[in-house]
């Protein structure tokens, strides 16, 4: 007996209050207990685009405490840029891969939060996302939705009153699993997922709610409301989740630097990845762009024609210096000359690692993101870079407190240890490698 889980994970976050969530580096964002990542079955992706087109009239204006004032810029945004957006989006993720990703036909009606049980396996409604296991991703009943909240009730409706000032995407992957009490991922093969972009504070001025003092969530829109270019950055975020991966947080000093209000003079966007866990809110960063890490993970995942004669992979296994012990849950990165716009980053003991259980929190079984749960190929690592270049490996434990008390990671499908400087490991004995296209070079590494 398989059945489809409520997998809800991906939070975009903008605004200075954050919320845990898993974080991982240039990886899939679901593994099985043998390690193979959860893609979309032979790179075929399918969605479907809420036919939102502005301003329900029948929310009267609530927007959860943001004010619906002259709002002309957001109706058209919401309307048709917004669909043109997303679709941008897709193709940004598709170019150079072996993805065939394919627009369905829009949605039945507006989803909202009076029928979005119609829509999303989430919900807890009739939509189950069975047809797109029983007949296939393009079957007509299977509705894979990008859904635009126009007024963020359907982000309350799931996450709870407040959720709409902070929750600027939410993307579910829905593999099949079976019916254990570890909810084990039955198939590296997925063929639902759905999407919700929450526009309650695009365009607008933020009107504080007293209710929400205190609330995890915050009580007001970011200052100035959510802009387009961050909104634009936001569903380019959300598309990577819904393509299968995790976040990263490669050149995670230049993210702290980038952070800090008002940011620091050595902050670099352009070092900054696609999939970082949060929008920069605070530069008005919308980080759009694919950076190199972004780039190389969904192409090892999703590999174009000829990608493996232009590339070179660099593997091995990663073991800790004081005890000789394969060592899961560490950032080994990539970079060409010490350059972090050319950092390409994976973390060892993810792709092909063997564990005892899928191991949920809250269910029986070893807690899947111990270090201890894993039976083989618990250091390995493997990072696919553009070959003929001269490269240096480096090591980068993971925060469990990435910014302050508030933001607590953890690094599935592992546990990590403490690590609050943003500054790269040297390796024991590392040194500068060419590495040839068409080949692998094998590294292992020794970290501190």
């Amino acid at each position: 007996m398989k059945k489809i889980p409520h997998f809800i994970f991906c939070l975009a976050v903008l605004s200075l209050t954050w919320h845990s969530t898993s974080l991982i580096a240039g990886s899939a964002r679901h593994y099985t207990v043998d390690g193979a990542p959860v893609l979309w079955e032979d790179g075929f992706v399918t969605f479907r685009i809420d036919p939102n087109d502005g301003i329900d009239s029948s929310q009267n204006g609530s927007g959860g405490g943001c004010s619906l004032e002259t709002r002309t810029e957001t109706v058209e945004a919401k309307g048709t840029i917004l669909s043109d957006i997303i679709r941008e989006a897709f193709a940004k993720w598709e170019e150079d891969t072996s993805l065939n990703i394919v627009e369905g036909p829009p949605l039945e009606a507006n989803v909202t939060a009076a029928n979005m049980g119609g829509f999303l396996v989430n919900a807890g409604g009739e939509y189950t996302a069975e047809d797109c296991y029983t007949i296939g991703p393009d079957a007509p009943g299977c509705k894979n939705p990008i859904v635009i909240d126009e007024f963020g009730t359907i982000v309350q409706s799931l996450f709870g009153t407040c959720a709409d000032y902070a929750l600027i995407g939410v993307t579910s992957l829905m593999p099949l699993v079976a019916s254990d009490a570890q909810a084990t991922i039955a198939s590296p093969d997925i063929r639902a997922a759905e999407t919700i972009i929450n526009t309650s504070c695009f365009g607008q001025v933020p009107t504080p709610n007293s209710a929400c003092q205190g609330s995890s969530f915050g009580a007001s829109c970011p200052a100035g409301g959510v802009n387009l270019e961050q909104l634009t950055g936001v569903i380019v975020h959300e598309i990577g989740h819904y393509l299968g991966l995790d976040h990263s947080l490669v050149n995670k000093a230049d993210f702290q630097n980038c952070f800090s209000f008002p940011p620091s003079e050595a902050c670099d966007v352009d070092n900054i990845p696609t999939m970082i866990p949060f929008s920069l809110a605070s530069i008005g960063a919308a980080v759009s762009e694919l950076h190199a890490d972004d780039k190389a993970t969904i192409q090892r995942y999703y590999p174009p024609d000829g990608f493996a004669a232009t590339t070179c992979t660099i593997r091995g296994t990663l073991r800790r210096l004081a005890d000789n012990q394969a060592w899961r849950c560490e950032e080994v990165v990539a970079r060409v000359s010490n350059d972090p716009l050319s950092s390409i980053a994976a973390i060892s003991g993810s792709d092909g690692a063997v564990r005892f259980t899928q191991g949920i929190e809250g269910e029986s079984g070893t807690a899947g993101t111990n270090r201890e749960n894993c039976q083989s190929n618990c250091g390995f690592y493997s990072i696919q870079v553009p070959g003929d270049q001269i490269y240096t490996l480096r090591t980068q434990g993971f925060e469990t407190d990435i910014l302050d008390d508030s933001v607590d990671f953890t690094a599935g499908p592992c546990r990590p240890t403490t690590s609050n400087d943003g500054a790269l490991d040297n390796p024991v004995a590392a040194s500068e490698f060419f590495c040839p296209a068409g080949s692998t070079v094998v590294k292992d590494i020794l970290t501190n």
